[in-house]
């Protein structure tokens, strides 16, 4: 175990307690900095003192789900990966307790497919002399597609779990995943007893971004059996995603433990984040704040929390680097002007042409953000894009290994991801495993020639060899479309606009996925806003532009800071109860400001800086000295 478990107990680890003692099933609503994850790892080693024994002799596990491979890597790490502790992501768990009933598998896959048959007929239904022919052939293209996997769906004997979907070859992707098993479990008593017995005690980490059907097939099983201890760690104030349950309802019976302490800012950053939170939860006041042993005693630190407001123009990139000269010359701290990693400065950004340009995948950004749907933007800022998600899981990894001499990765990618290497290809007759090896060798050169920064090589014309050659089991999304793509359909006028957003992410050079995979792995000092939940930095400057971020409508800082007033739709939706841009708003900028240790420098880009600074000044959020405009930079220097 780690030195977590080491760590004074505070009142919530011991409700905690006391509720694994009695298995009571319980939420946990832990602020950032709290330690949640330290309440987490504390549960676990409970366990495993007092019942550690007897369920391992029992075959028994505690299961832990988490949101992202990389919390999932941070437990593992703190339990020292001993496998009584399952943990693991949401689609892997899910596979896992599935897998096993393939009939009822195969039989969710049959209804998928005949509700994909009765809405394109409805969609044929609809159809007028108005419509274009180019929607009628799509239609009729799919409808067959569709046809011929229901003539042929009595082949497929039995499934797996790889990117994307591919139904007759027995390939299951993650979207189906995430769809079926919470259904499965709902609906089937069996799999709700193999789970609970498996798995006495079951912990869903960063619980408001678990997706609510999951949450309510857990509660399906809480409900309907005994001696089986339910607990979500989480905090609805970091909810940032669209998919994500929030708050999670208390049930009759359960205990709901607030654990308010912040161990991790600063105190001028502590105080920010109260009165950014203040009017969005219950939680209200974190208390206490990131200390430090001086003198033979625990200090509290001070730290620094400053806003800049500026004017709104195309010198973006100056005036940032600006106001990190200021607060290197200001906070006698010279690593605020340094963009290597161990300065330990995160600059957080909404949506950030700047790095795009930077990094070489300019038109790659724009395909995502230019004319683009919400939840394709969102989705490319987050790094989970179905359309993105081959490069990221399978193609760069791949080649990464291969240029790096790394065989032993390379087989192991392509035993994961190539259909040639699966079980089900390997075992037909016509399959020659050495053919097939010296095969892949040559197609990975030619990968490998194709993503090169010199290659003049499109996204279309990558995802096409990999298509004809059998190299990659393709979401359906990507798939269709690249089929519509080669048939010259894709770019019809009256094409969708995720169409046309995919068919201009078709068009871009394809060496530019590198960049984009580099400004995911943060190998720059910016980052998105929604990319950095669960991290922290010593020095964090958060840049908020809501014409950056136009493209979207689901936030805006000038709104939550008084400085426009809310939209329609805003006043309609607050008046019935229902999330505003506000809600949302707040909720990142929580996240955002919570990320610093000791120095917060929030950077606004507004159209008239002298009106936004008497809004800001009202909120109360920021200190009146705090609260600077440009004029005040270049005074002071």
């Amino acid at each position: 175990m780690s030195g977590r478990i080491n760590k004074p107990d505070t009142p919530a680890d011991k409700k905690l307690r006391n509720c694994l003692k009695t298995k009571t099933s319980f939420v946990m609503i832990a602020g950032a900095g709290s330690g949640k994850t330290t309440s987490l790892i504390k549960s676990l080693k409970y366990i495993e003192e007092t019942e550690g024994i007897n369920l391992r002799q029992e075959g028994k596990k505690i299961a832990c789900i988490t949101y992202t491979t990389a919390a999932e890597k941070e437990i593992l790490d703190d339990v020292g990966h001993d496998s009584f502790f399952h943990v693991s992501t949401i689609h892997s768990f899910l596979w896992e307790l599935i897998r096993p009933f393939q009939k009822d598998i195969k039989k969710w896959v049959s209804s998928k497919i005949d509700s994909k048959l009765e809405e394109l007929q409805e969609a044929r239904a609809k159809f007028s002399n108005r419509t274009w022919q180019s929607t009628r052939d799509n239609n009729k293209l799919e409808t067959a597609k569709y046809l011929h996997m229901k003539e042929n769906f009595h082949t497929v004997s039995e499934f797996q779990y790889e990117t994307g979907s591919k139904y007759l070859d027995g390939i299951l992707g993650h979207s189906d995943i995430i769809a079926m098993a919470p259904q499965m479990i709902i609906s089937n008593p069996l799999l709700q007893i193999i789970l609970s017995n498996k798995y006495p005690y079951f912990f869903i980490d960063e619980s408001q971004d678990t997706i609510p059907e999951f949450v309510k097939a857990m509660k399906v099983v809480q409900m309907n059996v005994k001696n089986f201890c339910l607990g979500f760690f989480g905090d609805p104030m970091q909810k940032i995603y669209h998919t994500g349950s929030g708050a999670i309802v208390i049930e009759t019976g359960w205990q709901e433990i607030r654990k308010p302490e912040n161990f991790r800012c600063s105190k001028n950053v502590l105080d920010v984040i109260n009165k950014i939170r203040a009017l969005g939860d219950g939680l209200k006041k974190q208390t206490g704040g990131r200390k430090m042993f001086v003198d033979g005693e625990w200090q509290l630190i001070n730290g620094s929390a400053q806003i800049f407001i500026l004017q709104a123009d195309e010198r973006h990139a100056e005036k940032i680097a600006l106001v990190r000269s200021y607060l290197a010359d200001q906070l006698k701290d010279p690593l605020w002007k340094s963009d290597k990693k161990e300065a330990d400065l995160k600059v957080l950004v909404i949506e950030h042409r700047i790095a795009a340009n930077r990094l070489k995948f300019a038109e790659l950004y724009s395909a995502f953000k230019d004319s683009s749907t919400d939840s394709l933007s969102m989705s490319f800022s987050e790094g989970t894009s179905w359309a993105l998600m081959p490069f990221l899981k399978y193609i760069l990894p791949l080649i990464n290994a291969y240029r790096n001499g790394e065989h032993f990765q390379v087989v192991n990618l392509l035993r994961q991801y190539c259909p040639l290497l699966q079980k089900s290809h390997l075992q037909l007759p016509e399959s020659e495993p050495s053919k097939i090896l010296n095969e892949l060798k040559v197609h990975l050169e030619i990968i490998n020639k194709l993503l090169k920064i010199e290659s003049p090589a499109t996204v279309e014309n990558l995802f096409s060899y990999l298509e004809s050659n059998n190299l990659i089991s393709f979401d359906d999304r990507i798939r269709t479309r690249l089929n519509k793509a080669s048939k010259g359909s894709l770019e019809d006028e009256d094409i969708s606009v995720t169409d046309q957003v995919i068919a201009n992410f078709f068009k871009c050079p394809v060496f530019q996925v590198w960049g984009y995979e580099r400004y995911l792995n943060e190998e720059s000092p910016y980052s998105t806003q929604h990319s950095i939940k669960g991290a922290e930095f010593n020095r964090v400057m958060v840049v908020l532009d809501d014409e950056e971020g136009r493209r979207s409508t689901s936030y805006s800082y000038e709104r939550l800071l008084g400085i426009k007033e809310l939209s329609d739709t805003d006043v309609t939706n607050a008046g019935n109860g229902r999330e505003t841009s506000q809600d949302r708003t707040r909720r990142l900028f929580y996240v955002c400001c919570s990320r610093a240790l000791t120095d917060l420098a929030v950077v606004l880009f507004t159209n008239d800086p002298r009106s936004a600074k008497k809004a800001v000044t009202e909120t109360g959020i920021f200190k009146k000295n705090s609260i600077k405009i440009e004029l005040d930079i270049s005074n002071e220097k």
